[in-house]
């Protein structure tokens, strides 16, 4: 696999995750959702608001992790290419 695929796959995970979290966070379904669910029974509501923001957080950290990781393996090539010549 070469490293300009690597790249573009780090670079699409996260991109899609951080739109991910940007919708869910954005989305006003899952809080009238939610909304509905409180009025409703307590336990529900509770459980759905737990399960989103456990999947949205999910969401933004797999986002900045890929990010970061993509700088490290740009800043250690950079470095290789620096010592090799």
């Amino acid at each position: 696999m070469s490293k300009s695929s690597k790249i573009f796959r780090l670079l699409s995970v996260s991109f899609i995750s951080l739109f991910l979290y940007r919708f869910l966070n954005s989305n006003n379904y899952f809080k009238l959702q939610q909304i509905k669910l409180d009025r409703s029974f307590t336990q529900w509501g509770f459980e759905f608001f737990m399960l989103l923001n456990i999947t949205k957080y999910f969401f933004l950290l797999l986002g900045i992790i890929a990010i970061i990781y993509l700088i490290l393996i740009i800043f250690k090539e950079k470095t290789n290419a620096r010592r090799t010549t």
